[in-house]
């Protein structure tokens, strides 16, 4: 057996857990979602996906902050790899 878990085996174990109620999430986005439309100016999702689960509730700076910072590391880890040649 490996020392470490994989995304797919936390992403199994976690859906198994029944720790996420997809129902009540989507009716929670469908409830507020018109009242996020006209009268929140921030940025809101709710993101599926595999291997990883993640709610977001985020405002547009807030985002912004996550993401350029997100963008920042890559492009110094593409200089570093440039520079190592990886």
């Amino acid at each position: 057996m490996p020392d470490e878990l994989t995304h797919n085996e936390i992403a199994e174990q976690l859906l198994r857990s029944k720790a996420i109620d997809f129902e009540a999430v989507a009716k929670f986005v469908a409830d507020l979602g018109p009242d996020l439309v006209t009268r929140d100016p921030g940025l809101h999702g709710v993101v599926i996906g595999r291997p990883s689960v993640i709610a977001c509730m985020l405002t547009a700076h807030d985002l912004n902050a996550v993401v350029g910072a997100l963008g920042r590391v890559a492009q110094v880890n593409r200089v570093l790899e440039a520079e190592h040649g990886a």
